[in-house]
């Protein structure tokens, strides 16, 4: 094999490092729509600093869209967790609930 073309072995080390948590969720889905991993995001991101001494893009103020954007990804990744979390009720079971509520309510209003 042509040496040029051997893949360095590179040693990598775990850090820890403390996020903002409203923003795994959709990085992580954005990642994954790129086919990229979200720890190997960060290496191209930590990369980009080295090479260009600098942050490599612009900070600004996000537009009012891009916010309302991220509110939503926020939102549907809170539903996920509680999903995961099963602290979601199926909406059958829901409405079981609701209607018994209202009968017990009905009743105790009738002297029943």
């Amino acid at each position: 094999m042509d040496k040029s073309m051997e893949i360095e072995k590179i040693e990598k080390k775990s850090v820890k490092v403390t996020l903002d948590k409203r923003i795994i969720a959709p990085a992580q889905h954005i990642c994954n729509l790129l086919g990229l991993p979200l720890d190997v995001a960060i290496n191209v991101f930590l990369y980009q600093v080295v090479y260009t001494r600098s942050i490599p893009f612009p900070i600004v103020l996000p537009s009012d869209e891009v916010l309302e954007r991220f509110d939503l990804y926020q939102k549907i990744a809170e539903a996920e967790e509680e999903v995961r979390e099963g602290k979601v009720v199926p909406a059958d079971e829901a409405w079981a609930r609701i209607i018994e509520k209202v009968k017990r309510s009905e009743a105790e209003q009738n002297g029943d």
